[in-house]
C-alpha cells in the first residue's frame, strides 16, 4: 500500500517565490500542500490560485508555523514533507527523502546542504558545521545537516513533534532533530541542493545563533 503524502510550507513574505516552488512540486502530490502563512504581502493569494491549502497563522515563528501545519496534516496523510517557500530547496527531491521511509530504513530523513559550500554565507556555512559536528559528538549519533528545513515525517514521527517540540523560531530544527534522536527514533540524512534564496533572508545571525545554542543547550541537559 502506498503512502499518502502530503506537504507542509511555512512562509512568510515569499511572494516572488512561493508560485515558483509550488510549481515544482511533483504532479502527484500538488493537491496535497498545506501553506501555513504569516506574510503581511500577497503570498497567501498566490498561493491559493495557485491550489494550495492556505492557513493564515498570526502567532509569528518558523517553528509555529510548522507545527500548524503538522497538526493539519497528521490528519490526512501517511508521511509528511516539510520545507521553506523561499526557493531554496527543490521539492523535486522529495521523492528522496521518501524512498527511506517507504523502505522502512527510516522514520525521519532530514536532507543535508552542507555539500553546497558555494552557497551559504561563511558564518552561515561554519556555524552549521560546527553545529552538526557537537551535535553528533555529543549524542553519539551520525548527524549531517542540523539546520536543514527539509525533511519528511512518518505520520506518527509527526504526532511526536507536535506533543514534544516547543520551538517556536529558527531553532526548531534542532530541537526536533535532538528530540527525535534522544526518542531512538530512525533518523537518516540523504544529500540535497540547496540554492540562495529569493528575497531578504530572516535569519539574524547572531540573534539565531544564540536562539539555536540555547535551545541545543537545554535539550542536552535534559538527557
Amino acid at each position: 500500500m502506498k503512502m499518502k503524502v502530503g506537504f507542509i510550507i511555512p512562509t512568510r513574505n515569499e511572494e516572488k517565490s512561493i508560485g515558483k516552488v509550488l510549481s515544482k512540486i511533483p504532479p502527484k502530490w500538488k493537491r496535497n500542500v498545506i501553506v501555513v502563512d504569516t506574510s503581511e504581502d500577497k503570498t497567501a493569494t498566490i498561493a491559493r490560485k495557485l491550489g494550495a491549502k492556505v492557513i493564515i497563522e498570526r502567532k509569528k515563528g518558523k517553528g509555529i508555523a510548522v507545527i500548524r501545519g503538522l497538526r493539519e496534516a497528521v490528519k490526512l496523510y501517511d508521511s509528511i514533507v516539510v520545507l521553506d517557500g523561499d526557493d531554496t530547496y527543490n521539492p523535486k527531491e522529495a521523492v528522496k527523502l521518501l524512498k527511506p521511509l517507504e523502505l522502512n530504513k527510516a522514520e525521519a530523513v532530514i536532507g543535508s546542504r552542507l555539500k553546497n559550500v558555494s552557497t551559504f554565507s561563511p558564518s552561515h556555512f561554519f556555524g552549521n558545521l560546527f553545529l552538526t559536528f557537537l551535535v553528533s559528538l555529543l549524542l553519539r549519533y551520525k548527524v549531517k545537516d542540523v539546520c536543514s528545513g527539509f525533511f519528511a515525517l512518518h505520520k506518527n514521527v509527526a504526532e511526536f513533534v507536535i506533543k514534544y517540540c516547543e520551538a517556536e523560531g529558527f531553532d526548531f530544527e534542532i530541537d526536533m532533530l535532538t528530540k527525535l534522536i534522544k526518542a531512538k527514533y530512525r533518523v537518516y540524512f540523504v544529500p540535497i541542493s540547496y540554492r540562495k534564496r529569493i528575497g531578504k533572508s530572516k535569519l539574524n545571525i547572531i540573534r539565531d545563533s544564540i536562539l539555536i545554542l540555547r535551545r541545543l543547550i537545554k535539550n542536552l541537559k535534559g538527557r
